[in-house]
């Protein structure tokens, strides 16, 4: 079983992956990070990382880049590979992911939507 945390849970992107994750099994959701912290959700969601005390085994983050630097040192902290769909990094923070991506797994996508990634590739193409 592999445990996620999902980082902006109860943001629009956070609600789709929470269904998707549901559907599946041989994953769950252990718990979440959001500004509207609720522990007796089931899953328990935090405001802070400081706050988990689960096992996690992938962050997934659609979040936003105020959360970078606490989400980059609860992953490094504990080893944990991040799948990072936050858009708007400053050029420092685009920096910071890189470095920490040194120490640990991180997936990057800007946009996660299937027909801008085939757009995207079709323009390379072009």
């Amino acid at each position: 079983m592999i445990n996620v945390l999902v980082c902006g849970i109860y943001g629009k992107m956070g609600k789709s992956i929470t269904e998707l994750i549901a559907a599946e099994k041989d994953m769950q959701i252990v718990c979440g990070i959001d500004l509207r912290a609720d522990k007796s959700a089931l899953p328990p969601v935090y405001a802070s990382f400081d706050a988990v005390c689960e096992k996690v085994d992938v962050i997934i983050d659609f979040s936003s880049p105020a959360a970078l630097d606490s989400l980059l040192e609860f992953a490094k902290a504990r080893k944990i590979p991040l799948i990072l769909a936050t858009t708007g990094y400053s050029p420092e923070q685009e920096a910071q992911v890189g470095s920490a991506a040194l120490e640990v797994p991180i997936f990057r996508s800007a946009n996660m939507s299937l027909g801008i990634n085939v757009l995207l590739e079709l323009v390379k193409k072009a």
